[in-house]
């Protein structure tokens, strides 16, 4: 039967969605526990190139003349090769910029009045790298979270009452002009025989009582049709009637906004531009098509989507050969 169709549908939309959720619960924990475990990765980097450095500082120590400023030129310039690296590679301009640091106290712990060229190289790298765009990730990632949030409280578009039931009650939606005049002359003819029902009501009103069987059948037929004919409208509707949405398609369309803007956090953790854009063009759309427009919750929402798809995810860093050359010329002028 239609009752046990609809619970099964349901049940299946019940089914898909928890689904849904358990998957998405999934991936964002995955990617929260690699981003964790990146993070400590960097640190755990970060903590024995300190060490390093601090160990090589002692070894300096040991060292004397032309000997100690070849090893520590030597040694900042392979800091600085990974500095490098970790930025192309992954993106991590904190942990380039420690090393850039840990380059710079190396020279300036020689001393040398001549090596001052290598350290405004490295000072100029380090002050672009500072200065190098960084997106919020964090930031971006919570209002996005605040934007899944909010979509559970969106209405669905939906007809007004007063359009839907004359379109219900009309055979005219979506007809071609030939119906949509034979229409028109129905309208005529039921208002032309209205108007003919009220008069010849008024003239049995006007004339002598005639108290035949016939004669008040045909006073109370015709006040019959001048009282319906008030009832009767007639409306036309330029676009084609639409159900209004079921349970499930207002389940499915929510969670598919929703998976949307789970779809653009993914892509800030990668650093996509193109699949963060793509995902927030079609959030918006799917707002735009689906949902009502005229509440203020839904102009709330693509207001706060425009507004994230002007926020940049993917970093451009500027390239920090400066330091590399300098570093490089300084051996060569001591025969390295």
């Amino acid at each position: 039967s239609a009752a046990r169709a609809n619970r099964a549908t349901e049940a299946g939309v019940r089914r898909l969605s928890s689904r849904l959720r358990r998957a998405e619960n999934a991936m964002l924990e995955k990617l929260a526990d690699e981003r964790a475990e990146i993070e400590r990765e960097r640190r755990r980097e970060i903590r024995e190139l300190s060490a390093i450095v601090e160990h090589q500082g002692r070894q300096l120590l040991e060292l004397g003349g032309a000997d100690r400023s070849r090893w520590a030129l030597a040694e900042a310039g392979h800091l600085v090769r990974l500095a490098n690296q970790r930025l192309l590679m992954g993106g991590d301009a904190d942990a380039a910029l420690a090393l850039l640091a840990s380059a710079d106290g190396l020279v300036e712990a020689l001393g040398d009045s001549a090596l001052l060229p290598v350290r405004a190289a490295l000072a100029q790298d380090i002050a672009d790298l500072r200065a190098a765009a960084r997106p919020d990730a964090e930031g971006l990632w919570a209002r996005l979270e605040a934007l899944a949030a909010q979509s559970a409280g969106l209405r669905l578009y939906e007809l007004p009452d007063g359009e839907t039931a004359a379109a219900s009650s009309s055979d005219s939606d979506g007809a071609s002009p030939a119906a949509a005049q034979t229409n028109g002359a129905t309208a005529g003819a039921a208002a032309e025989a209205a108007s003919q029902a009220q008069a010849q009501a008024q003239d049995q009103t006007d004339s002598p009582v005639d108290d035949s069987a016939a004669a008040k059948l045909k006073r109370n037929l015709a006040a019959a049709a001048a009282k319906l004919a008030g009832y009767i409208t007639i409306q036309r509707r330029s676009q084609a009637y639409q159900a209004p949405p079921s349970v499930r398609e207002e389940r499915l369309a929510r969670r598919n906004l929703q998976l949307l803007l789970a779809q653009a956090q993914t892509a800030i953790l990668l650093g996509s531009e193109a699949i963060y854009q793509d995902s927030l063009k079609a959030a918006r759309r799917r707002l735009e098509e689906s949902f009502s427009l005229e509440e203020p919750a839904a102009q709330a929402v693509l207001k706060e989507l425009k507004s994230l798809q002007a926020e940049p995810v993917a970093s451009e860093f500027p390239a920090i050969d400066r330091s590399r050359q300098a570093i490089q010329a300084a051996l060569n002028r001591r025969g390295a």
